[in-house]
C-alpha cells in the first residue's frame, strides 16, 4: 500500500524513503519466511521417508533420474 500511495506523490524525496522502506520491509518478510521455512519439511517426507521424497523430487524434475534410496526408514529428526 505504501508503494502504491508513493505512486501517486508528485514528491520524488517523500516517493524515495516510502521506498527505501519497501525495501526495509521486503528484507524483514524475506527473513521470516527463510526462518519458517528452515522448520517445514515436505509431506511426502513425513510420510513416505526419504526414498519416497527422492522419488517425489525425480518426478518433478525435467530430466531423467536414476534413485538409489534404501526402503528402510530412519528416524523422523534424520530425515528431516
Amino acid at each position: 500500500m505504501h508503494l502504491r500511495a508513493s505512486q501517486l506523490r508528485a514528491d520524488r524525496t517523500t516517493t524515495d524513503d516510502v521506498l527505501d522502506r519497501a525495501v526495509e520491509e521486503l528484507g524483514a518478510a524475506v527473513r521470516d519466511l527463510r526462518e519458517l521455512a528452515n522448520g517445514l519439511h515436505p509431506t511426502v517426507l513425513a510420510d513416505a521417508g526419504l526414498a519416497g521424497a527422492f522419488d517425489d523430487l525425480a518426478g518433478r524434475t525435467p530430466l531423467k533420474v536414476r534413485i538409489n534410496v534404501a526402503a528402510t526408514r530412519i528416524t523422523p529428526s534424520i530425515e528431516a
